[in-house]
């Protein structure tokens, strides 16, 4: 059996938030989450498992993306006030993506929890 990639349309019954999203744009991010999850060797305790992280790992790039477009800036938004109108972003500039960033969203920890569970840590002796 292979790994069934999800749609726009199954992200959006997943995910109901992302609903207003162009279906191009989650098609994008799904593209670009099943390049980070190739289950060809697998290293997935399932092809379920493995759709599952195709889908968790979409979302999150989708809020990311939502979050520093909304932002105005392409930073991420770190808190906001409403009266004073009070904005402050996260300025931490890193050079290539961090591994830590999933735990920026729900998303992208529940895809960390997938990948722990699925590829645990290999120590060589």
């Amino acid at each position: 059996m292979s790994v069934v990639v999800p749609t726009a349309t199954s992200l959006k019954l997943k995910f109901p938030e992302f609903a207003s999203v162009a279906n191009g744009s989650v098609e994008f991010a799904i593209e670009e989450a099943q390049l980070q999850v190739d289950n060809s060797d697998s290293s997935w305790n399932s092809d379920a498992e493995a759709s599952l992280a195709i889908l968790y790992l979409s979302a999150h790039h989708l809020m990311v993306t939502i979050s520093r477009s909304e932002s105005g800036t392409g930073l991420l938004v770190r808190s906001e006030s409403f009266a004073g109108i009070s904005v402050s972003y996260d300025t931490e500039q890193q050079s290539k993506p961090d591994p830590g960033d999933y735990t920026s969203t729900p998303y992208g920890s529940r895809y960390l929890e997938l990948v722990s569970r699925n590829q645990p840590p290999v120590m060589l002796l």
